[in-house]
């Protein structure tokens, strides 16, 4: 006997399909804060993101920019409240790290003027320990489906900074992150270039299913689908890096 639809007109599936968990989010945080010995760096912040989302922070300098993004990616010490990227939290720091990426923060990460493009992506794959060849291959299938192609013979220091931008942000994406940050946006952009790199950034984002965390001191506008946070300043040093 086959079966019928209720009598609401609809097949029991339909009503599974109504009751189905919304997705869970790849970001999640709660009451997040940074301090350091002089006070609180930034927090407490709540934020939430799904794959493939960007996420944009605002801020003036003293913000904590910087200090969130490491505590993010699992790299600051000083945190506090609830935060979970994907299988990866808060409480374990080294987990945070395994599921996170960093394209660029301040010094402590960034591109080498006179290296090459392709030298740049041998250095990023010893790294993150991912074989050359693999981490070759994952740039130029990246490059194909999103429609962005850098010369490998070309030097960094050739690379106007927006394309400069996008690129380390692709190296980041050689060994497959959930969550990728990106330090200081408006370093050496327009505001013009900015929105060109926002809307490209969350292009990437929605290709390559990540979360991107980039921070700005204003940004110029937020792309469909993106999330801006901003934050104050505030009168207290940066936390310490682990």
């Amino acid at each position: 006997m086959s079966s019928h639809p209720t009598s609401s007109g609809r097949a029991p599936d339909d009503r599974e399909a109504d009751l189905a968990e919304p997705p869970q989010p790849t970001l999640w945080a709660r009451g997040l804060t940074v301090q350091s010995t002089r006070g609180t760096v930034v927090g407490p912040l709540d934020l939430t993101a799904h794959a493939g989302q960007l996420v944009i922070i605002e801020g003036p300098a003293s913000s904590g920019r910087s200090s969130l993004l490491l505590a993010l990616t699992g790299r600051m010490r000083g945190v506090s409240g609830d935060l979970a990227v994907a299988e990866g939290s808060a409480a374990r720091p080294r987990s945070l790290q395994a599921v996170t990426s960093v394209a660029r923060l301040g010094t402590i990460v960034d591109l080498d003027d006179p290296l090459t493009v392709g030298e740049s992506v041998t250095e990023r794959c010893l790294a993150d320990g991912l074989p050359e060849r693999e981490g070759s291959h994952r740039m130029t299938v990246l490059g194909d489906t999103l429609g962005f192609r850098v010369p490998r013979e070309a030097t960094v220091g050739e690379l106007s900074m927006l394309t400069r931008v996008l690129f380390m942000t692709l190296l980041a994406q050689l060994r497959p992150a959930a969550l990728t940050v990106l330090d200081d946006l408006d370093h050496d952009l327009s505001p013009q270039d900015q929105a060109v790199a926002l809307n490209h950034l969350a292009a990437f984002a929605a290709v390559t299913g990540t979360v991107i965390v980039v921070s700005t001191v204003a940004a110029p506008h937020v792309p469909s689908g993106g999330t801006l946070i901003r934050l104050s300043a505030t009168a207290h040093t940066p936390g310490d890096i682990r």
